[in-house]
């Protein structure tokens, strides 16, 4: 199988993306915007996947806004848990271009996905990926927090808890540095084509 399929066939059918419901600072994320919205967009190739060598460092996934498309390392498995929750991870800021929400802080862009990442990851068990640095480890950390009441039934983030992840965001190392080369806002204009 294509890795496109792969995408396809992971954002469909994986039973942990049921439990990825759950509100953060007024962007509400839901089931169907993987396995309906953003898989259907990969299928008619409104979002590409591309196995990219030049990814930032570090990175297991991205998801270009410029060019609508995921950008995965070569020997990308999202059978695996570790790809899957990084593809996941990306798949938010996906479903965020979809929704043409406009410019978005970045902090809150990647708040965003690191709760769905921890959701995610809470509803197979398993414990938030290792970050790079201390503020990277600390993040997942706090979004795991987040994720468990979620998981627990509940549906908003508390606006504290919500500021207090994206002031985390705002100081690490990886951020500051995308933020000093790309600008601190993420630019969700929408994915072209037909839905």
């Amino acid at each position: 199988m294509a890795i496109k399929d792969d995408v396809v066939g992971f954002l469909q059918s994986d039973t942990a993306i049921d439990k990825v419901n759950f509100e953060f600072d007024g962007f509400q994320v839901y089931p169907s915007a993987y396995k309906t919205d953003i898989a259907e967009a990969v299928k008619k190739g409104r979002i590409g996947v591309r196995i990219d060598t030049a990814l930032n460092e570090g990175a297991g996934a991205s998801y270009d806004l410029r060019y609508n498309e995921f950008r995965l390392p070569p020997g990308f498995d999202v059978s695996k848990d570790d790809p899957a929750s990084l593809l996941l991870h990306e798949a938010t800021h996906a479903h965020m271009d979809l929704q043409a929400i406009g410019s978005v802080p970045r902090e809150r862009s990647e708040a965003i996905a690191y709760v769905a990442e921890a959701v995610f990851r809470g509803a197979k068990g398993l414990p938030p990926i290792g970050g790079p640095s201390a503020e990277g480890a600390f993040m997942r950390r706090q979004a795991a927090s987040m994720a468990a009441g979620i998981l627990a039934g509940g549906y908003k983030v508390p606006g504290q808890a919500a500021g207090n992840l994206m002031a985390t965001l705002r100081n690490e190392p990886h951020y500051i540095k995308q933020t000093e080369d790309d600008g601190p806002l993420m630019p969700f204009n929408g994915v072209p084509g037909e839905p």
